[in-house]
């Protein structure tokens, strides 16, 4: 059995990383479309 704080702080972790991979997403998305705009 996990301790609960571990537990909690891996959760924390956790959502952290999902927040920062959908901000690399993101800023991934825009670059694109800047680079697709420019050719335009």
């Amino acid at each position: 059995m996990i301790p609960v704080e571990v537990d909690l702080s891996f959760d924390e972790n956790q959502k952290k990383a999902n927040r920062l991979s959908k901000y690399q997403e993101l800023i991934k998305q825009n670059k694109e479309k800047e680079e697709t705009d420019a050719k335009n």
